[in-house]
């Protein structure tokens, strides 16, 4: 797992991985550019926009391929809170659903609301935003790994250290960390998750809570997010199960890890790649080479998976639900999941039809 402390070797494409966690915040999924969209902004009847790129241009779809706003921007980011954050002219800003500028482009980076407030950056530093583009945490944070708000809190470092802020821009935890939260492969921003996040002091990790006192002493080598209750930490090398209390619900044997996603957890034993439930059961022997960039989730009751480099879709008893033949594949929403063929991004149903044939160069998903 591709954590900040190996991120931060990579300081001198800074401004790329910025650009990434900014315009392609949402997981990368398989080999390619698509990404996954965690926060659709909803127009009318339920019908969701996603970002498209088409003839080097972004703009927004909604579920039958329709332009809902044409294509005129170099980046774009996922409609959150009403609005999406774009970048025009060399200038970042926000839109309304119907294309007008509801905070004029005038950051230099930008990424997506959460709880009412945006991270921009202006003249090399941070700071927070509210809806009408004011100012309302100064911009004073240098590093590019800070957070959007959860629960009222947000991940920042300060001087070299991680701490946590609150809407007032006031330490509520203390940047005396040397490593707050967790990075996937796909460079997401840090977040509380379950109402916990974990910390690293004095090299050993354990897990805080918004108010910054310590719920799981600092006794592991790595830990990584909460999700449904569920964390793995790492012990001598070896990747196990803990509950929120701490306790040891499987014992450290996995060589490697991703996330558990509705109940399921891909492990990696020596060379291979195996699901597990949530009691640590196999459920999918290990049969499986994983790229270290892909991350084995399920979505929607299937999982995107790689054979003989062709993507496909495996339900949770490890049998195909659609072939693998495509190039490349991102992971179900709404009923539709981007895939990628001859070069070009569409969008399929759970039966394998095409509901927007494949025309653009990058997508997000629904």
């Amino acid at each position: 797992m591709v954590k900040k402390n190996s991120i931060k070797i990579l300081a001198s494409i800074t401004s790329i991985l910025v650009i990434c966690i900014i315009i392609f915040s949402p997981a990368i999924i398989s080999k390619s550019e698509a990404s996954v969209n965690l926060n659709s902004y909803e127009l009318g009847e339920k019908k969701l926009v996603v970002p498209v790129n088409y003839k080097g241009k972004w703009g927004f779809i909604n579920k039958v391929g329709k332009w809902v706003i044409k294509p005129k921007f170099s980046a774009v980011g996922n409609f959150s809170e009403e609005l999406a954050c774009v970048q025009y002219k060399n200038k970042y800003g926000y839109i309304d659903i119907n294309g007008q500028w509801v905070i004029e482009p005038s950051y230099d980076t930008a990424f997506s609301f959460s709880e009412g407030l945006a991270l921009v950056m202006i003249d090399g530093k941070y700071g927070y935003i509210d809806k009408t583009g004011t100012m309302v945490i100064e911009s004073k944070f240098t590093e590019t790994f800070l957070g959007n708000f959860t629960e009222g809190v947000a991940v920042v470092s300060f001087n070299g250290k991680w701490g946590c802020i609150d809407k007032s821009g006031n330490f509520i935890i203390e940047a005396k960390f040397n490593d707050i939260g967790n990075y996937s492969s796909n460079f997401e921003i840090v977040r509380l998750t379950d109402g916990l996040i974990p910390a690293c002091y004095n090299f050993k990790w354990g897990y805080l809570n918004n108010n910054g006192k310590l719920i799981i002493e600092s006794v592991f080598d790595d830990a990584q997010n909460f999700f449904e209750g569920l964390a793995f930490v790492k012990v001598n090398n070896k990747w196990g199960i803990i509950s929120k209390d701490g306790k040891f619900l499987v014992e450290p044997k996995f060589d490697d890890v991703v996330d558990f996603s509705e109940g399921l957890a891909a492990v990696k034993i020596r060379n291979l790649w195996g699901i597990i439930n949530e009691k640590g059961n196999m459920v999918i022997e290990p049969k499986f080479t994983i790229s270290p960039f892909f991350r084995l989730k399920y979505s929607e009751g299937l999982a995107a998976m790689e054979n003989n480099d062709k993507w496909g879709y495996m339900d949770s008893k490890g049998n195909w639900a659609i072939n693998p033949t495509y190039d490349s594949a991102s992971n179900f929403s709404e009923g539709l999941a981007a895939v990628k063929i001859d070069n070009k991004w569409g969008f399929i149903n759970k039966e394998g039809n095409f509901v927007i044939k494949p025309k653009f160069e990058n997508v997000f998903d629904f």
